[in-house]
């Protein structure tokens, strides 16, 4: 359970080790007068097999999930409008596009001012 937590190959242990670990615990508990109602334990037991099965899953996929977030990059806080694509008619050149084209906010004339036109 400690290797597919701790995602290391080095801690898995062999079914001998597994015995051995479990008959030192059952020793050290039997030393102790704890005593747990039989619901309890039943609950104890299954959100701790379930924590072991699901917990390392849920492991997996948090960490492969976060590898293919930094393969893709930080994403975009907010994507900028292109401004249109304008053509004079006989083929002159556009004028530059304005915020207000390239915001989509209509067609506002400054009238009077000297902006190039």
């Amino acid at each position: 359970m400690g290797a597919a937590f701790f995602q290391t190959p080095e801690l898995v242990l062999a079914p001998a080790e597994a015995k051995a670990l479990a008959d030192a615990t059952a020793a050290v508990a039997a030393h102790y007068d704890a005593l747990i109602d039989p619901k309890t334990a039943a609950w104890l037991n299954l959100v701790l097999v379930a924590g072991g099965i699901y917990g390392t899953r849920a492991m997996a996929v948090w960490g492969r999930k976060k590898q293919t977030e930094a393969r893709r990059g930080p994403s975009p806080v907010a994507e900028f409008p292109q401004p249109k694509k304008q053509t004079a008619a006989g083929g002159a050149a556009a004028r530059p596009a304005t915020p207000a084209d390239m915001f989509g906010l209509g067609d506002y004339s400054f009238v009077g001012t000297n902006d190039g036109e």
